[in-house]
């Protein structure tokens, strides 16, 4: 995959790459929310069992290239599920990062085996579901993944076929607009909204003048369902 020539031009090669080698600030930016929101503190690898609210908690990262969100969540108690388009991506990167991060865990320390799952959103959730894995996750991160309106609708719909209700949340972390690919935070808001079965609210902002503006999106089920489910 690396020798592919428009590589060296492009992130992104339709059917081919979708970026996963690259580090995005997306991802470094949700790694930040997520040591806010679950109180994550610098010594959580020394920890030989977490006692965090991510413990046990079910929690899929699709299109993953790094993993570094899902690295937080798996060294912080959870059972995470890793995906991205690519399995070069998942074999040469993704794994390896996960285990190093892994072994620096103490002796006689555990933490959840993580699974890996390569190829498009629509191919995988399908998958995932008829393996059992529908409505599964109480936690789906993603991150520089809305940059098409193409990819938008292909990515809310795994999140529906696998996100579990009715307190599951999805956070989509985006830069607002992304130039010459047509995708923004808006319109997939907008597509959210449209689509009627999750909520979308932003929940963290970076707007420092230095960089594009970037945001995280919360995807959740309404309030109005939850009695169904009891």
């Amino acid at each position: 995959m690396l020798n592919v020539p428009e590589l060296h031009n492009s992130d992104l090669v339709p059917q081919k790459y979708e970026g996963g080698f690259k580090l995005w600030e997306g991802a470094i930016d949700l790694c930040n929310y997520l040591i806010q929101i679950y109180q994550m503190t610098p010594d959580i690898m020394q920890y030989t069992a977490p006692d965090t609210s991510l413990r046990g908690k079910k929690v899929l990262e699709l299109g993953c290239g790094h993993g570094l969100p899902g690295i937080l969540c798996l060294l912080a108690g959870a059972t995470v599920h890793y995906q991205d388009y690519n399995k070069q991506v998942m074999t040469s990167l993704t794994i390896p990062n996960v285990q190093a991060n892994l072994a620096r865990v103490p002796q006689g320390g555990f933490r959840e085996r993580a699974r890996y799952f390569a190829g498009d959103w629509q191919a995988v959730g399908q998958m995932l579901a008829m393996s059992g894995l529908g409505g599964h996750y109480d936690i789906i991160l993603t991150a520089e993944t809305i940059y098409s309106l193409e990819s938008q609708e292909h990515l809310l719909g795994c999140i529906k076929q696998v996100l579990q209700p009715p307190h599951g949340t999805a956070y989509v972390a985006a830069k607002s607009f992304y130039f010459g690919v047509g995708g923004s935070t808006t319109n997939f808001a907008e597509l959210v909204k449209a689509d009627g079965i999750l909520e979308c609210s932003q929940v963290w902002k970076v707007e420092d003048g230095q960089s594009n503006k970037r945001e995280i999106l919360k995807l959740s089920f309404p309030e109005s369902i939850t009695p169904y489910f009891l």
